[in-house]
């Protein structure tokens, strides 16, 4: 019996020093359509600082901001009405990691997806297409 509650102790243990961060939920990936109108680079800075240096972090990481004039959205991947609905208008997404910057200006359609832990976290922009026609909305 002593035995059993070592191993299961041990396991334990082990689980819990291999999780390293908290993901958040899972969420849809959103089709979306729109007119790209601004690009800028932000840093956000890891804070409190000790933390950051527990996980051997640098200093910051610079996010790429693409704000959009969403005009349409499709669900993609989503599996609930409505998932995606919230994102018409003017949104910020955030470039995934490989991805191109767009054209100020271009009409695009775009793979979005929310997602993120304590490290990094944002709307991102997973995937586009340059498009010919953007239609516009007030």
């Amino acid at each position: 019996m002593k035995k059993y509650l070592f191993l299961a102790a041990m396991s334990a243990l082990m689980v819990s020093q291999s999780a390293q961060s908290a993901p958040t939920a899972a969420a849809p990936e959103c089709l979306v359509t729109g007119t790209v109108q601004s690009i800028e680079e932000r840093e956000h800075v890891y804070e409190p600082r000790e933390w950051a240096e527990s996980w051997n972090l640098p200093e910051s990481i610079t996010y790429i901001d693409v704000t959009m004039n969403v005009t349409a959205v499709e669900r993609y991947g989503a599996e609930m009405i409505g998932e995606c609905d919230h994102t018409l208008g003017k949104r910020v997404f955030q470039l995934d990691h490989g991805v191109e910057k767009p054209e100020i200006n271009s009409c695009i359609k775009a793979v979005t997806h929310f997602s993120g832990d304590e490290f990094r976290i944002g709307n991102w922009l997973k995937s586009f297409e340059e498009i010919d026609v953007c239609i516009e909305t007030e």
